[in-house]
């Protein structure tokens, strides 16, 4: 890519401080940054634009939605023109539906100036901030660092999308987040370090979630857990209800239902008897 080339990326999404946000982040760069709020308009400039270097889509809009205006996108003569598509409630299936339409990366909101940058540089393969003084860069402006943790959060789940998503949805929360694809594996590793919270999937071929329970329970640790699982039959929700869970959450979900009772576990459990 012509690192001397002005790159043009254009932004749809109707939250207005987002957009204001991006602007002043990419002002820095070597990108000038166009942004719509109204999807209509936003579409009708991806469809008539000429020289798009990138279009940053947010999925959750009024008509259309965003990925209507990517279906859209991958049939004009844009339709090689790389999309990045961002959101802060996408249900995995929504995420998953924007990729197979030929999204080339996600990034969930909030998210860090630092993570921001790094996924439009690698989708655009160049540093877009590389003339900048290294003590202006979004990365040191940020330091680079996520926020300092409160709770460490562990996930157990064989679906590796869900826990790229989840790791994702927590990397600028004030929680760590550990995540196993094996449940033996994170059952060793709790019965050694119990973490605050476990997020937990029912149907795993190694140990399915009840199993898990019970070894966990046996080994008298209380470690508060939050089912997450597509399972919705009466049986497995008692089963699991009866070894002391803190709340069952079907898939798909939306992250902020999820997010919510993270916040109302670890408050409920972590803080109990202070007022």
């Amino acid at each position: 890519m012509d690192l001397n080339k002005e790159l043009t990326i254009l932004l749809i999404d109707d939250e207005l401080h987002f957009c204001q946000l991006a602007k002043d982040i990419l002002a820095m760069s070597a990108c000038n940054l166009i942004y719509f709020t109204d999807s209509r308009a936003g579409l009708r400039e991806a469809l008539s634009r000429k020289n798009l270097d990138l279009i940053l889509l947010d999925i959750e809009m009024p008509d259309p939605d965003g990925l209507e205006i990517l279906r859209q996108l991958k049939k004009s003569h844009n339709r090689r023109v790389p999309v990045m598509m961002f959101t802060a409630h996408a249900e995995m299936s929504v995420v998953q539906q924007a990729l197979q339409l030929g999204a080339n990366e996600y990034i969930l909101k909030p998210f860090s100036v630092h993570n921001f940058v790094a996924r439009i540089s690698h989708i655009l393969d160049t540093n877009i901030f590389q003339n900048l003084p290294s003590h202006l860069t979004p990365q040191a402006l940020d330091n680079g660092t996520p926020p300092e943790t409160s709770h460490r959060i562990l996930m157990v789940d064989d679906d590796p999308q869900a826990l790229k998503l989840a790791q994702d949805m927590f990397e600028v929360s004030s929680c760590t987040l550990e995540t196993f694809s094996n449940p033996k594996e994170a059952l060793m590793l709790v019965q050694a370090a119990p973490p605050d919270l476990i997020l937990l999937d029912m149907h795993m071929p190694e140990m399915d979630g009840v199993s898990f329970l019970k070894a966990l329970r046996a080994q008298n640790l209380k470690t508060p857990v939050i089912v997450i699982s597509a399972e919705n039959d009466e049986e497995t929700i008692k089963a699991s209800t009866l070894l002391g869970i803190e709340a069952y959450l079907l898939k798909p979900y939306r992250f902020h239902d999820l997010v919510s009772k993270v916040e109302k576990v670890l408050k409920t459990t972590l803080f109990a008897g202070r007022l």
